[in-house]
């Protein structure tokens, strides 16, 4: 079932706002890739109701729905090159013996992360490859 969602793109001296529906909040990211990759900072917020009564926000518009905030996209190629150097500049405290054993396992921790999102990226495009040939069966194959 598709859930529903308010994306709102910001950059270059403008704000656009577009309604979409996906069916995880994943997909609803990747569509929402050629806007980040053009230079754009992205929020996407999912449209449900919310768990807390009207007490918790009592500044709310009356009969208003609450967006739950899912993803805040943005460049964060300088961000990760920082966290780099961070660790590379608490390796200076320890020996070179110890900085690369250090060193080494980092890099395995992000080996591991790096092939298990690599694995979910593969699952969902294999899982929409074959949702969209159901959907659209060769002429004369039976669906």
């Amino acid at each position: 079932m598709a859930t529903n969602y308010i994306i709102s793109i910001h950059g270059r001296g403008a704000t656009h706002a577009f309604l979409a529906a996906a069916e995880t909040d994943e997909h609803m990211a990747d569509r929402c890739m050629p806007a980040l990759n053009a230079g754009f900072e992205v929020f996407v917020f999912r449209i449900e109701p919310s768990q807390h009564g009207p007490e918790f926000t009592p500044f709310a518009p009356t009969g208003s729905t609450h967006l739950r905030r899912v993803y805040h996209l943005h460049d964060a190629h300088e961000d990760f090159a920082d966290e780099a150097r961070s660790i590379i500049n608490r390796l200076e405290e320890h020996s070179e013996a110890a900085a690369a054993v250090y060193v080494t396992e980092v890099i395995q921790v992000l080996m591991e992360e790096a092939k298990r999102l690599n694995a979910s990226i593969s699952d969902r495009q294999l899982k929409e490859t074959t949702s969209e040939q159901r959907s659209n069966p060769e002429p004369g194959q039976v669906s």
